[in-house]
C-alpha cells in the first residue's frame, strides 16, 4: 500500500483532518526519486486543514548524490511554490504556515515569503482574511502550539519574535 493510500484510508476510517507539508513532500520526492506532483495527485487534499511551507538545504549524501534537508532556514524554493500553486488551484485557500526556525532573516524577507503565498491566493481569486485584515499576516513564535493558539497569543501580546509567518485563510464555499 502506498503512503498516500494509507493516509487516505486513515482519513476514511477516522474522519481526521490533515496537515500537508508541501516542502517535506518536495524534499522526500527529490531524495527518494518519486514525482511530488503524482504524490499530491493521490493525496486526500479535501481533508487538508493546514499547509506548511519551508526552505531546504542542499547537501550531498555519502555517494555524492544530491540530498535535500528540510531545514526551515531558507526561503521557500520555487519548485515548492509551484506545488503550492497546484494545491491551492485544486483546493482553494487553506491556512498556510511558512516555517523558518533558524538563521532568521530580517522582517522584510519573512514578509516577502508571506506576500508570495498571498499572491498565489490572489491570483486564484481567493479572498482571504489577510486581504481584509492585514493584522492576520503575522510573524509568529512558538513551537508545537496549534496554529489558532499561536494567532491568539500574538493578537493578545501585540507583537512577537519571528520563527514563522502565518497567513490565516478562510475556506471559500461557493
Amino acid at each position: 500500500m502506498s503512503e498516500t493510500l494509507f493516509i487516505a484510508e486513515l482519513v476514511r476510517r477516522t474522519g481526521c483532518g490533515l496537515l500537508l507539508d508541501i516542502s517535506n513532500v518536495f524534499v522526500s520526492a527529490t531524495n527518494h526519486g518519486f514525482a511530488a506532483r503524482d504524490y499530491l495527485a493521490d493525496f486526500p487534499l479535501d481533508h487538508v486543514g493546514e499547509i506548511h511551507l519551508a526552505g531546504h538545504t542542499r547537501q550531498a549524501d555519502d555517494e555524492g548524490e544530491l540530498l535535500l534537508i528540510d531545514s526551515h532556514d531558507r526561503p521557500v524554493a520555487d519548485a515548492v511554490w509551484r506545488l503550492f500553486d497546484v494545491v491551492i488551484s485544486q483546493c482553494g485557500p487553506i491556512p498556510t504556515l511558512i516555517e523558518w526556525d533558524s538563521d532568521l532573516p530580517d522582517w522584510a524577507r519573512l514578509k516577502a515569503e508571506a506576500d508570495a503565498a498571498q499572491m498565489i491566493f490572489d491570483r486564484k481569486g481567493h479572498r482571504t482574511l489577510e486581504t481584509r485584515r492585514r493584522e492576520d499576516v503575522a510573524c509568529m513564535t512558538g513551537v508545537g502550539e496549534p496554529l489558532h493558539d499561536r494567532a491568539q497569543t500574538l493578537r493578545h501580546a501585540g507583537g512577537c519574535v519571528a520563527d514563522a509567518v502565518v497567513i490565516d485563510q478562510e475556506k471559500s464555499h461557493g
